[in-house]
């Protein structure tokens, strides 16, 4: 598939991506899509109300919804026609496929953290998070946070984390034990920054991130920060 990322170029923010640990493309998905696709969250609401009330906050918002875009088709074309997926692509020097992708409707409020814990790939770290803003996101509602630069620090040793929890693991057939050390529990000063305007950031495994809560005393219970989150692979 042809993006806007394709026709243009997306060398400029592969090097940022490099760079940095993080990219954000600014309108990466068209207005249009982030409408329908957040009109369409609002219809499969209020035909779920039993469902969506069992799993919402008291305010009605859904909190970490898995593979949303299995059931809303709307959202596929946040990640298919996203001038991000190009980035992607050109990252890995191959083609990317989303696996699994991750909806919010406020700030996750999570601390930081590497996704490389929770999810791995064989060969190690051949994927990246993509975070998609359906709203205007900023500080008042509670925007996606990220240390550039924190991709350079040590990898986690995710086999030394199985073998602690589980004991040693049979390898894998075609595998390799994964090198890296373990991380200390220091982490590097968090610098907020706000997404752009209907932004798409990408990030790889190793980069430490989080979403947040609201940072305005004024921000009424009910403001929302739709947000659709997906990690790509290449393999």
């Amino acid at each position: 598939m042809t993006t806007p990322a394709a026709a243009t170029g997306a060398g400029e923010w592969t090097e940022r991506l490099r760079r940095d640990g993080y990219v954000v493309v600014p309108a990466g998905a068209a207005p249009k899509l982030c409408h329908r696709a957040s009109t369409d969250i609002d219809r499969f609401k209020a035909r779920n109300r039993r469902a969506v009330t069992a799993n919402a906050d008291p305010a009605g918002h859904l909190v970490r919804v898995v593979t949303l875009h299995e059931v809303i088709e709307s959202l596929q074309p946040l990640f298919a026609a996203n001038a991000a997926l190009a980035v992607c692509d050109e990252f890995f020097g191959a083609e990317t496929a989303l696996y699994t992708s991750l909806f919010f409707e406020r700030g996750s409020e999570q601390k930081l953290h590497r996704d490389s814990r929770a999810f791995t790939t064989r060969p190690e770290g051949r994927y990246l998070g993509m975070w998609v803003a359906l709203e205007d996101t900023d500080t008042d509602n509670g925007p996606l946070v990220v240390v550039p630069g924190s991709h350079a620090i040590d990898p986690i040793d995710v086999t030394a984390i199985a073998e602690d929890l589980y004991g040693d693991p049979a390898p894998h057939p075609g595998t390799t034990r994964p090198g890296g050390t373990p991380t200390s529990g220091r982490s590097r000063p968090a610098v907020r920054r706000p997404a752009c305007t209907r932004a798409r950031s990408t990030w790889p495994p190793a980069t430490p991130s989080s979403g947040t809560r609201s940072c305005s005393t004024v921000a009424p219970p009910t403001a929302t920060a739709r947000a659709v989150g997906g990690r790509w692979s290449s393999t």
